[in-house]
């Protein structure tokens, strides 16, 4: 079945609706993409996290997100360094991601080890979970914009793209869980550094 259009992007203020690079149940380094997702904005090799049908790795979702605090004149306002902050964090815990496969690697034969890091592996994915339920109900007010004007326009693109964002960053939306969030990262990020990093460096 085709995929419908989906809103997604803006590029020096242009507004578009992305067609291209669909998958068919993409399956690359164990994250299945349904069929009929968007991945133009994702890394394969990092975890997926999905904005409607379109997929983003945290980078690309958290650069499309300062682009458009920026679009809507947040640049100075606290909730951007809020954001900013939260693309670091998502960025390191990304990078320690890729450190504990290169630990793995040098430790098949450890058990206690590998128990950790599952353990570690468990709790990167609980994080993007709780991330991924912050963005299903940012896209709420987005998907009754649409069902409301029934077409893509820029207007309507831009509107829905305002609802999204204005939902995140909201107190009365999701920030509180924004700033839930942050800290449980930089703690996992923590306990990393003093658990894995040594092995790594070992």
């Amino acid at each position: 079945m085709a995929a419908k259009h989906q809103i997604d992007y803006c590029t020096k203020g242009k507004y578009e609706t992305i067609n291209d690079e669909r998958t068919n149940d993409k399956v690359s380094n164990s994250y299945t993409i349904p069929e009929g997702c968007n991945i133009r904005n994702w890394k394969n090799n990092k975890y997926p996290l999905y904005i409607q049908n379109s997929v983003f790795d945290s980078d690309s979702l958290m650069n499309w997100i300062l682009q458009w605090l920026i679009e809507f004149g947040y640049r100075n306002k606290p909730i951007y360094h809020l954001a900013i902050q939260l693309e670091l964090s998502f960025k390191e815990l990304n990078n320690s991601m890729q450190i504990t496969k290169e630990i793995e690697q040098v430790s098949n034969d450890n058990i206690e080890v590998l128990i950790m890091l599952k353990d570690f592996n468990r709790g990167a994915v609980n994080i993007n979970n709780k991330m991924q339920n912050i963005l299903n109900r940012c896209t709420v007010p987005m998907t009754t914009i649409r069902k409301r004007y029934n077409y893509n326009s820029n207007e309507v693109i831009r509107l829905c793209i305002e609802q999204f964002i204005s939902t995140m960053f909201n107190i009365d939306g999701e920030l509180d869980s924004i700033q839930k969030l942050l800290p449980s990262i930089n703690i996992w990020i923590q306990r990393f550094n003093v658990n894995c990093m040594p092995l790594y460096y070992k």
